[in-house]
């Protein structure tokens, strides 16, 4: 028979290059430890990323394959916290079985793991069969960069597979010029500007010049 089309050269190029892929957006979650607890708000961030979900078998959600399945309690919140700063676009559910799967979700994002902003929110969520992988893309205008995560499903639903996809970033120069802007100020200025920084979200604790100093350390390669 002929070899015509059979050799290595033949195939077709992949739609997407995967390693421009790779490196734009990934599964947050990847590489996360995870902890069999609710995430109480305030809580301490920890320096890396951790999950915290309060369910029976919640390894299942995060093991990348959809032939498991845990069940998750009505109004259970799975949240993802960690320091480095979160660009999340889109959330997707797995269900287990399509019967049982979330028909309510809920997504929020927050800065200090205290008060949280409603980005994504859908009560008419259907999945076609089951194992079925549904995605949730967060709007533009409510994209932005966060240090937690926080997804809630209503009902007692299945799910095998909960994942963040997006971008995490460190501190840039802009930021530290965003802080040194904000040192600045005045009180009446700083409760009108730092809602818009990415460094201060929360007033209840005002940076200081040591956070300066921790992030221009930071920049330069040292520890902090």
């Amino acid at each position: 028979p002929s070899s015509f089309g059979s050799g290595e050269d033949a195939r077709p190029s992949s739609i997407s290059d995967k390693k421009k892929v790779k490196d734009y957006e990934k599964d947050l979650a990847d590489g996360a430890a995870l902890n069999v607890e609710e995430f109480v708000d305030g809580s301490v961030i920890g320096r890396n990323s951790e999950i915290y979900a309060l369910v029976s078998g919640a390894s299942k959600l995060f093991d990348n394959s959809s032939t498991t399945a845990a069940t998750v309690e009505n109004e259970t919140s799975v949240v993802l916290a960690g320091n480095a700063y979160k660009d999340l676009s889109i959330v997707t559910i797995s269900s287990g079985d399509k019967e049982n799967a979330p028909r309510h979700v809920k997504i929020e994002a927050s800065n200090d793991g205290q008060h949280w902003i409603t980005v994504y929110e859908n009560s008419s969520i259907s999945f076609l069969f089951d194992n079925f992988v549904q995605p949730f893309a967060i709007p533009e205008e409510m994209r932005g960069s966060y240090r937690c995560c926080r997804i809630t499903v209503y009902g007692t639903t299945q799910i095998s597979e909960i994942e963040f996809i997006g971008q995490e970033r460190q501190v840039n120069i802009s930021d530290v010029t965003l802080l040194l802007n904000f040192l600045s100020m005045s009180d009446g200025e700083q409760e009108q500007a730092g809602v818009h920084t990415v460094i201060v979200e929360d007033l209840t604790k005002k940076p200081t010049i040591t956070d300066v100093t921790k992030l221009l350390n930071f920049l330069s390669g040292g520890s902090d």
